[in-house]
């Protein structure tokens, strides 16, 4: 004889329906709402990593602990949490799973420290493994009827869509406030959850096999890339591919005074001075550079290296204009727009400059760059575009302006810097104006966004 359908998929008879089971609507909102906070969860904590790091301290490997410990574990364990659903029935691992989530939850509010956030949160990662393919169990076992099923599942769905969109934004908000009710948040959400859930009828149980070696070496073995992907690069000792093409051999011995102005040769200076090289600076050339920025005063040093005979700044910070002016600036614009464009003319007995630098990214900056520039001149960009389009329709051609620019090749570049900065020919370290721990790297990008710090550096 064939074996018999189980009761939820046996075809429904012609001219009849199928009807939820006693408590689907329960049923339906406790696997929404479980599905909700699970999503919610695994992106609220981000934008709250600031504040975090303010009030527990930790460093960013900890931080970001506090991220991957909760995924890492919900992702591990989903290999064998459906097994555990079917073995103990889908309304106990539900509720089981909520429970522990629930509990974490609170933990990580309480929190007195990172370790114990990092713990509490792996936690959480493992009680919403457990309650997420139950949340499906108990959908298919209240609707037996396909269609039904089938919007069930699309309500269920949009739980989830909306834990993800919520999360960043209701993080953003809580940790405006206190980074902890990123957390308690989820208690009433989930005692709602228990309410409903209470309402459902127990589910079956069924004799499944489970892997206990598989998974714990699921475990194990994401857990160590978790690990080497956050902390490997933190050791005393890094490997490195391709050594030979990304890393520059310095002497053994330096200058401990040196150390800033090398690394500005991997990022600030090497933007400037390849706005410097696309703009075909040269010697007796006339330069504006636009910005007072880390970039826009290594763009004045790197102009000034290669020869140019006029430089001028345009800013609006005198204390960095003022460094702008060490690095080798002849004239300084504090104005931007026409009026500043007009100025630059009328240092350059109203040509323009030859090359202008335009080390921003705004609109503004641009148009002021194409209104500085002489007729013939050029133009490198190497601040990061907050536009998509720009000026550069007919009055560029008849002025035959060239626009240039872009992502700098830095590696092309520190072999023929390198030995200037060694010998304190040139020293773009100094834009580092701030000194922190690495544990502040949060407060130096505030304090940068907020220009109250010119370049932070971070120190172990």
């Amino acid at each position: 004889m064939p074996a018999a359908l189980p009761a939820t998929d046996r075809p429904v008879p012609s001219g009849t329906a199928a009807v939820p089971v006693e408590g689907a609507g329960f049923a339906l909102g406790a696997a929404l709402l479980g599905f909700f906070v699970i999503t919610l969860d695994a992106l609220i904590v981000s934008v709250a990593l600031p504040a975090i790091g303010n009030d527990l301290g930790g460093g960013i490997g900890g931080l970001q602990w506090v991220v991957d410990g909760y995924t890492l574990m919900l992702a591990a364990l989903l290999l064998s949490s459906g097994s555990v659903s079917d073995r103990i029935g889908a309304k106990r691992a539900f509720g089981l799973g909520l429970v522990l989530f629930l509990a974490a939850s609170a933990a990580c509010a309480l929190a007195p420290t990172l370790g114990v956030l990092v713990g509490a949160r792996l936690v959480q990662g493992t009680g919403a493994a457990v309650m997420m393919p139950a949340t499906l169990a108990l959908i298919r076992a209240a609707f037996p009827d396909v269609d039904r099923r089938t919007r069930a599942l699309a309500l269920w769905a949009v739980g989830g869509s909306v834990g993800s969109a919520a999360g960043p934004l209701v993080g953003g908000a809580l940790a405006g406030w206190d980074w902890r009710w990123i957390f308690f948040i989820n208690l009433p959400v989930g005692l709602v959850a228990l309410v409903l859930l209470s309402r459902v009828p127990s589910s079956p149980r069924r004799a499944v096999p489970f892997d206990v070696t598989g998974q714990a070496s699921a475990v194990a073995a994401l857990g160590a890339l978790t690990y080497a992907l956050i902390d490997g690069g933190q050791g005393e000792a890094v490997r490195v591919p391709q050594a030979d093409g990304t890393l520059v051999k310095i002497p053994a011995a330096v200058d401990e005074a040196l150390p800033p102005s090398l690394l500005t040769l991997t990022d600030v200076f090497c933007t400037g001075h390849h706005a410097a090289v696309t703009a075909r600076v040269r010697p007796g050339s006339s330069v504006a550079v636009v910005g007072d920025g880390a970039v826009g005063l290594c763009a004045v040093l790197a102009a000034k290296r290669l020869g140019a005979e006029q430089v001028i700044l345009m800013g609006r910070h005198t204390d960095r204009t003022d460094l702008g002016v060490e690095f080798g600036a002849t004239d300084v614009v504090l104005a931007t727009g026409d009026e500043g464009a007009e100025q630059v003319r009328k240092l350059t007995a109203g040509r323009g400059a030859d090359a202008v630098l335009e080390c921003v990214g705004s609109m503004q900056t641009l148009t002021t760059s194409f209104s500085a520039v002489r007729d013939g001149g050029v133009i490198s960009r190497v601040g990061v575009p907050s536009y998509t389009d720009g000026p550069i329709g007919m009055e560029m051609i008849m002025r035959n302006i060239t626009l240039t620019g872009g992502v700098d090749p830095a590696r092309h570049y520190i072999d023929a810097v390198l030995p200037d900065v060694l010998d304190g020919t040139i020293r773009p370290g100094r834009v580092f104006d701030r000194t922190l721990p690495m544990e502040q790297a949060p407060d130096a990008y505030r304090a940068m966004a907020d220009r109250r710090v010119l370049k932070a550096l971070l120190t172990p």
